[in-house]
């Protein structure tokens, strides 16, 4: 009946002339892979985006490119960062995680507005990791069409409290403007302090097809 893209096929072989024989093992992915990691884990962020509890409201978004995730439509069922430090704020208020399908090639200075994304992740209060290494965040499932590139908004707050030891997730620097992202104690939506940056997180997306 046919084999779905997106799908790792095994095979064993084995070969034989004369008195030789060759044996082996092969593993393959037809199309896209199931799961797909962008940038490395590595790179610390220096505690200012996405989930920096030194602020009690952050507002980030990171934008990935359409050949960084697929060539093929696929369902997105999950996302990770990787952790490189945990602090002691828990739980988040009001985490949020918003998708987005988009022409952009590269973010400016203020947030895209996100009226139209797709609310994925909605937790009024969420237990964070306490451990450092890759976290994965189960979605609400998003069709990703591949016609576009990929935003990501993450927004939490207002937290009952703030800390110097903030958390931490690994990033990669990209040759355009990947992230935007604004902080504040008080406003969670439009947060006072805003900036933009090249560094973009690591994420790792699970999908099907």
């Amino acid at each position: 009946p046919g084999t779905f893209i997106g799908a790792e096929v095994s095979v064993s072989a084995s070969v034989s002339k004369g008195v030789y024989t060759a044996e082996g093992d092969y593993q393959f992915n037809i199309g896209d892979k199931p799961e797909v990691k962008i940038g490395a884990d590595s790179v610390a962020a220096g505690g200012t985006y996405p989930f920096d509890s030194y602020y009690r409201a952050n507002r980030s978004q990171i934008l990935f490119k359409k050949d960084e995730i697929a060539a093929n439509p696929k369902t997105i069922k999950s996302i990770g960062f990787y952790f490189t430090r945990v602090g002691a704020v828990n739980p988040f208020t009001n985490l949020k995680i918003k998708l987005l399908e988009t022409g952009l090639t590269s973010l400016g200075t203020a947030y895209v507005n996100t009226d139209l994304a797709t609310l994925v992740f909605n937790a009024n209060s969420y237990t964070m990791p306490n451990t450092t290494g890759w976290y994965v965040f189960d979605i609400e499932d998003f069709r990703y069409t591949a016609t576009g590139n990929l935003l990501v908004e993450i927004s939490f707050g207002v937290n009952s409290t703030w800390e110097y030891e903030a958390y931490e997730v690994a990033c990669t620097s990209t040759p355009y403007t990947s992230v935007v992202y604004g902080y504040d104690d008080a406003a969670f939506r439009n947060p006072a302090s805003m900036s933009s940056d090249r560094v973009r997180e690591a994420l790792r997306f699970s999908s099907s097809c």
